[in-house]
């Protein structure tokens, strides 16, 4: 299914009408190249041309050559373009006998290609060249500026003529009319043909699949997703023949490797990462191609350049689901959504998911309508990718702390409505507690992870604005530990208003209360008639000293039977929750300003 996919992409988009988007036909690929050797009509050096962008981070600019051989330990050459050593002969790292092999594998490439090609004036150029750089050219080249940097990082390179600066030689129609593949060459008996798994047609079998690269933690020569490497591997009667355990057809594996990379390359729009996997999106039609990098936008990191990318494409979701258009017909496209982790040389499926994007979208929508929760009122960023949610439940918000399989299993519930891992609850509440300290962003994960479990376990639905800001009128059985995590809050407001103490009673006893309340909440009791005794002897506070008093007596009366021993982990979760909404409660009086709660995604 995910090949099948990745391979229709390919398809779809080899015939997309935008050159820009366009991907290379089958035989080609973009690749950049840092260097082009221009050269006149006799096979002169004219100059060595850098492609090189002048950022901080030098690009080199990609071109359209022929496909490029997998490199292994032996001598292999591309057509038309390689490293400094194959296509010039020119030795960077002291192996010169093994340099003359590899000069001599990429000169008989060409010299393989048909009599069109070879009548071609470019490539009679380029023949020219190659033929004078023993004697000549070679010296010639070690004369350019940019010579020092190719001796160095032996770069790919290709070749040019002055008369066209726009064409490389390998793109001259009659050179790329000799470098398509031909289906002949099949019946030669190089490989043989069989039943591809992915096409279910007969075609000729690929037997080294095109190295996917831009997996974040793998090689970066690229990883593979199809590969058996040892005779040991192969399944019982396939003798030893690599490829043929997932018989795959060369278009087919072309084709999706072409794709895969092309949404994994550096800039892509349809790419971010969740955690360690490298994470895709793409669409059965083109028509949801920007639902596709929205939902990058979604989830991912906004840009530096570009704050509020995430928050507008979170905007478009709803307005998109709102507006009915999502249950139209362009609402059962496919959306696909694929998770790559990287595994030594191979690269492991971390998951896959596909959906129609009335769903993507629907439950897209729920997972934000999840988190809403009221935030301060300094918050200028209210987009919660899930780097962001995922930094709020490990310890210095690093990626690396991140538990391997919780990217994975969160995502997968966002995107099927499903309950969160307890693992991404048990995270949350665990930096509360160590850190006493609750932010939003984990007020946020704990409710939305609360109101999934409920809804999963009891088949309940609740209002979109259940437990979004401050609620006196819970469930009896969800009253007593959100109250107490309201009676905390006030407790903490009340000290900090009396005395303002360097550590208060959140540093002491925030973890005590939120576990083991009849061993915290006693001391605090006691703490706070000291404190509001304070208060009422000072004429300017005597009003808090009323307030307070008030809204202790009234959250008191939500907890008739007294602390509780403990709280269990879904207690501990309404605590945080409790305790976040009251102290915005009680910031937000102080300030005076409109008591409005603000949603987490505007």
């Amino acid at each position: 299914m995910i090949l099948q996919s990745l391979l229709e992409l390919y398809q779809r988009r080899m015939n997309d009408p935008d050159p820009a988007q366009r991907l290379p036909a089958y035989g080609f690929e973009e690749k950049p190249l840092p260097y082009l050797i221009v050269i006149d009509q006799s096979g002169a050096l004219v100059t060595v041309k850098c492609t090189l962008s002048d950022d901080k981070k030098p690009v080199a600019q990609s071109y359209l050559v022929p496909q490029g051989v997998k490199k292994t330990s032996g001598v292999a050459a591309n057509l038309l373009w390689d490293s400094v050593e194959y296509a010039l002969g020119i030795d960077t790292r002291g192996k010169p006998e093994r340099v003359q092999e590899m000069h001599a594998a990429f000169r008989a490439r060409i010299h393989a290609l048909s009599a069109d090609a070879q009548a071609d004036p470019g490539l009679q150029a380029l023949q020219s060249f190659l033929d004078r750089l023993p004697q000549e050219g070679r010296a010639a080249i070690q004369q350019s500026q940019y010579w020092p940097a190719m001796l160095e990082g032996n770069p790919n390179l290709s070749f040019q003529l002055n008369t066209d600066p726009g064409l490389l030689i390998c793109q001259r129609p009659a050179v790329q009319a000799a470098c398509l593949p031909k289906e002949e060459d099949a019946a030669e008996g190089a490989t043989e043909t069989g039943l591809c798994l992915v096409t279910g047609q007969e075609q000729e079998i690929q037997e080294l699949h095109t190295a996917i690269k831009g997996v974040w933690g793998a090689q970066t020569a690229g990883a593979n997703i199809v590969s058996f490497n040892a005779p040991a591997y192969c399944s019982y009667g396939n003798s030893g023949r690599q490829g043929w355990n997932a018989p795959t057809g060369k278009l087919a594996a072309f084709g999706y490797t072409t794709a895969l990379n092309d949404l994994l390359k550096s800039g892509s729009r349809q790419r971010l990462q969740i955690g360690d996997a490298s994470t895709v999106f793409w669409t059965e039609k083109s028509e949801g191609d920007a639902m596709a990098q929205d939902l990058a936008d979604i989830f991912g990191d906004d840009p530096k350049d570009e704050p509020g990318r995430g928050a507008a494409a979170v905007k478009k979701v709803y307005t998109w689901v709102h507006s009915g258009k999502a249950a139209t017909l362009e609402g059962d496209g496919r959306f696909y959504v694929l998770g790559l982790g990287p595994n030594a040389a191979r690269i492991a499926i971390r998951f896959w998911h596909c959906l129609s994007l009335r769903e993507m979208a629907e439950n897209t929508a729920q997972h934000f309508d999840d988190l809403e929760i009221s935030i301060p009122e300094f918050e200028k960023n209210r987009h919660l990718p899930m780097n962001r949610l995922f930094g709020a439940c490990v310890a210095q918000k690093k990626k690396e702390n991140f538990p391997a399989n919780l990217a994975p299993a969160v995502m997968h519930a966002a995107l099927h409505k499903q309950a969160y891992p307890l693992t991404f609850y048990r995270a949350a509440l665990l930096r509360c507690s160590i850190e006493r300290q609750v932010t939003w962003v984990r007020a946020a994960i704990i409710k939305a992870c609360l109101l999934r479990q409920w809804r999963e376990n009891n088949s309940q639905s609740f209002a979109k604005d259940y437990l979004v800001s401050l609620n006196s009128n819970l469930p009896e059985q969800q009253k007593p530990a959100y109250s107490l995590g309201r009676l905390f809050a006030v407790y903490e407001k009340i000290q900090k208003d009396a005395v303002d103490p360097n550590s208060g009673i959140r540093e002491r006893w925030f973890a005590t209360a939120m576990h083991t309340p009849v061993r915290a909440f006693p001391n605090l009791e006691a703490l706070s008639v000291f404190h509001l005794a304070k208060l009422r002897k000072q004429s300017k506070s005597y009003g808090n000293f009323v307030t307070y008093g008030n809204l202790i007596d009234e959250i008191m009366g939500d907890i008739p039977d007294g602390f509780p021993d403990k709280l269990d982990l879904e207690k501990q979760g309404l605590f945080c929750v409790g305790y976040h909404h009251q102290r915005q409660m009680l910031y937000k009086s102080k300030s005076k300003e409109a008591a409005t709660d603000v949603a987490v995604t505007a």
